[in-house]
């Protein structure tokens, strides 16, 4: 049979904004914004042209080169807006299993320079804001991120203490303690953009990386899309998982099959092999969207996609033909790039565990 045996959500990733206040959960390129009485809200710039983004996706790290050039004939000082991606509780039993927290190892470059940045948290239910609600229940603001990290055995009273009975009352919390908002974290700074100038903006973080494993025993074949898929939270088309997906995972299979002395019949295990085949999907999303806040389209778009390993296989939505960089790693190129709403890359590996 094909069994999931764990599954771990990911999270969305996002490029830079031009700041102003976010009316939604906001994943996205970098923007442009300012601070309002209410926090950050992103705006769109009609002076500042992004001439190119080199955005580098593997499941360990992310890192984003962009070219800005402010085309107008004044300087120009803006709240520069990089929003985290949203998350919230996960029941699982250990805090890895629950893939919850807030961005790790962010950290922005301005033509060469290390720039610090501030952080705006706010917290999100059913696509409605709900910070205030959260503060005058008694949380403080680091509370928002921090208590989505309790576990399973410390969220239904530990976690709260004196304030679960508020928090119930005012519906912000389940019956068994499960904290019911989403938070999210915006990392914004100021600069400025010299008139008819070029600025360099560099990004670079370990992103949260959605896990599925699937184990193949007996004679059921081994399945190449997303395992969920089936549940309704996994949209089958977002990795534009194919035939050729399914090629390169049985080629792998049959390769791994050989190398281990294992009787495949008809593509699958024999009955007698003693083992299964453990297929992992690991899935990264970057919204490309926001890209879209900038004047004009992106005049040069690269896309890296490395592969930990050479027999990692690939899959992904993105049109054209990608260029082979080496055994790890493959490139897309667009000129003139007007961005998709988001990008979802699938990540297969394959291993045979004998018994």
């Amino acid at each position: 049979m094909n069994a999931v045996f764990l599954s771990v959500l990911r999270c969305v990733t996002a490029g830079l904004a031009l700041g102003a206040v976010l009316h939604a959960p906001s994943r996205a390129n970098d923007s442009t914004g300012r601070i309002g009485s209410t926090g950050l809200v992103l705006q769109k710039s009609d002076a500042i042209e992004m001439r190119e983004e080199i955005l580098t996706i593997s499941v360990d790290r992310i890192s984003v080169r962009y070219r800005f050039f402010n085309a107008s004939d004044a300087d120009i000082e803006t709240v520069v807006a990089f929003p985290m991606p949203a998350f919230g509780w996960n029941p699982g039993m250990a805090q890895w299993d629950a893939n919850v927290g807030p961005m790790r190892g962010f950290k922005t470059l301005v033509d060469g320079v290390e720039k610090p940045a501030q952080v705006d948290v706010k917290a999100w239910f059913s696509g409605r804001e709900i910070s205030g609600e959260l503060l005058s229940a008694g949380l403080g603001s680091k509370d928002i991120v921090s208590r989505l990290q309790c576990d399973a055995e410390t969220v239904a009273n530990k976690c709260w203490g004196d304030l679960k009975a508020t928090l119930l009352r005012r519906d912000l919390i389940t019956p068994q303690g499960w904290p019911k908002w989403e938070a999210q974290e915006t990392a914004y700074w100021t600069m400025v953009f010299p008139a008819r100038k070029e600025v360099r903006v560099e990004h670079s973080y370990t992103p949260l990386v959605g896990a599925s494993y699937q184990v193949q025993t007996g004679n059921e074949p081994l399945i190449a899309g997303h395992p969920w898929a089936n549940y309704g939270n996994r949209d089958t088309k977002e990795g534009c998982v194919d035939q050729n997906t399914t090629r390169q995972v049985d080629a792998l299979r049959r390769k791994l099959a050989d190398d281990n002395g294992v009787m495949l019949r008809n593509g699958v295990v024999d009955e007698a092999a003693r083992g299964n085949f453990w297929l992992t999907l690991r899935d990264v999303e970057y919204v490309l969207g926001t890209g879209r806040n900038w004047k004009g389209p992106i005049q040069r778009f690269v896309l890296r996609i490395e592969k930990k390993t050479p027999q990692q296989v690939v899959s992904l939505c993105f049109a054209g033909k990608p260029r082979k960089v080496d055994d790890r790693g493959m490139e897309y190129e667009a000129k003139n790039f007007v961005p998709q709403d988001s990008l979802v890359v699938y990540f297969y590996d394959l291993a045979w565990e004998g018994k």
